[in-house]
């Protein structure tokens, strides 16, 4: 993990001279050049957010690691908040970058940049708080309560966007499947009417096998499987 503060006030400056250029340069080369670097800088960001997260996992009792893990997705979730609304102003502008700049943008990613809302940022900084409090509890009871609380705040970020439910938004724009709905549900059908019997006849040949074996080697096997 090498983020430091330098790291988040350079890609606020860089945001800002792309957005400055893009809307008033007609040097779609330059533009072109400052987008990238921006983008670069994006995607260091939030590898830097995935490293962090990776180590608070890697031991959730350090309070250091669990404060990084939070402040680093926050950071994350603001830097892209301010990526969108710098991309809607373009948009919504008549420069003469506008074109270059969306060519490769779907019908889908315009409905999702204007569709946007500031309150995603709060929304995702409380999901976020929320899934390390669950990993903190043993409780029962406070865990079903966070776990509404998160359908909840999710459910909230798929209406902003105009879906019914986050399940489908998430499908749609998050998990970034190479397969539909349809698809899984045939999986599913798929797993009803065979995986079962595959994993029964797994286990009972494994157990049939572990049986067979001397006190020694069971012993050994056990130590592997755990």
């Amino acid at each position: 993990f090498t983020l430091t503060q330098e790291d988040v006030d350079e890609y606020y400056r860089l945001l800002a001279e792309c957005e400055a250029l893009s809307l008033t340069s007609e040097d779609l080369d330059a533009v072109d050049a400052i987008f990238k670097t921006v983008d670069e800088k994006y995607e260091y960001l939030f590898a830097q957010n995935s490293i962090a997260t990776v180590l608070y996992y890697a031991n959730m009792k350090d309070e250091a690691a669990k404060e990084r893990h939070l402040e680093v997705q926050e950071m994350c979730t603001e830097a892209n908040s301010q990526y969108i609304q710098m991309a809607r102003r373009i948009y919504l502008s008549d420069c003469p970058a506008k074109e270059m700049i969306f060519a490769e943008w779907t019908e889908k990613d315009i409905e999702f940049l204007m569709s946007y809302d500031e309150q995603v940022v709060q929304l995702n900084k409380r999901i976020s708080e929320i899934v390390v409090e669950y990993q903190d509890t043993k409780d029962d009871a406070t865990r079903i309560e966070l776990y509404k609380e998160l359908v909840g705040l999710n459910n909230q970020i798929a209406q902003i966007y105009g879906y019914a439910n986050y399940y489908d938004y998430a499908s749609d724009l998050v998990c970034h499947r190479d397969y539909s709905a349809d698809d899984l549900t045939l999986i599913r059908q798929y797993g009803k009417e065979y995986l079962a019997d595959i994993y029964k006849t797994a286990l009972t040949t494994f157990r049939t096998k572990y049986n067979r074996l001397s006190p020694a080697k069971q012993k050994s096997v056990t130590a592997f499987l755990n």
